[in-house]
């Protein structure tokens, strides 16, 4: 596991003074394993007991130890790694080595965050009888229209509403009904204001976010955790990973559920296949 991605990963969990050593750690990789907490404290101009915070919300068990372990078992720690932020002089074919590594990591980090009693959990909340609001912004609204396209095939009641006075106005004509809200971050104002709004209409909801300490999780009755993606890169390639994180996880959730009632789902999915390929045909006539 690269270094610097897993603490670019983890910066949402620092305090200010850990990014501190964060950062210290980043760009000092080389000497690391042979510093002492007291030795990296007083370079970093912070406490020996910020440095083991630091450590600990890397390595809850293994601590300052393992991180300095961890650094120099790593092989790409170095400045060349295909896991570091992109360079203006880096050319196509290290671009898409970078994206390729990027997007290995995030799966796979995603992969350990799926819980299959919990999804287990959610495909039971999504009875068929009942109908779904999925709302999310930005770039959450493509996982949002995804959750809708997917599910729609195998016969769940999904609506999507891109306006939020909309999906105030189509919640509370459908109480008790399901809402899943999207946030990277957990803490995106429109997604709580719909949270919100589902909780005073008694809606089950679920959230999808990468922070399940977040105030979306707390509002929530499920949580779905992608994966924690490093949103101080300066580039913001998080935008791209936290995407494929979250889109990740929806499939999971909808092959899950496509095998919770295999039969019927497979003959929903080859009649709409056939409809929608019926009507493509007709309009290239």
């Amino acid at each position: 596991m690269n270094i610097k991605l897993l603490i670019l990963n983890s910066l949402n969990m620092f305090s200010n003074s850990e990014k501190i050593v964060a950062n210290f750690v980043m760009e000092n990789l080389i000497e690391i394993p042979n510093m002492s907490t007291n030795e990296l404290a007083e370079k970093a101009n912070v406490s020996v007991a910020t440095v083991n915070r630091f450590s600990k919300k890397l390595y809850p068990t293994g601590g300052f130890p393992q991180l300095k372990l961890e650094i120099a078992m790593d092989s790409s720690s170095n400045g060349n790694s295909i896991l570091n932020e992109f360079e203006p002089e880096d050319n196509l074919s290290e671009i898409k080595e970078k994206l390729a590594s990027r997007f290995s990591y995030t799966i796979q980090r995603t992969k350990k965050l799926v819980e299959e009693d919990n999804i287990q959990a959610v495909i039971d909340c999504m009875k068929q009888e009942k109908i779904i609001f999925t709302f999310g912004s930005g770039s959450s609204e493509l996982v949002a229209n995804d959750i809708r396209q997917k599910f729609s095939r195998i016969g769940r009641n999904i609506v999507q509403i891109h306006d939020p006075h909309q999906l105030v106005v189509g919640m509370s004509t459908h109480k008790k009904s399901i809402l899943i809200a999207i946030s990277n971050s957990g803490e995106t104002k429109t997604a709580l204001d719909m949270a919100s709004v589902a909780k005073e209409f008694d809606f089950e909801i679920i959230a999808l976010t990468s922070n399940k300490n977040s105030t979306l999780a707390k509002k929530s009755d499920y949580v779905l955790q992608s994966d924690s993606t490093g949103e101080g890169a300066l580039l913001r390639s998080s935008a791209t990973t936290s995407l494929i994180s979250q889109l990740f996880l929806v499939d999971c959730l909808y092959y899950a559920a496509i095998k919770n009632n295999f039969k019927e789902s497979v003959e929903l999915i080859k009649t709409t296949k056939e409809i929608t390929d019926g009507l493509y045909n007709q309009k290239k006539k």
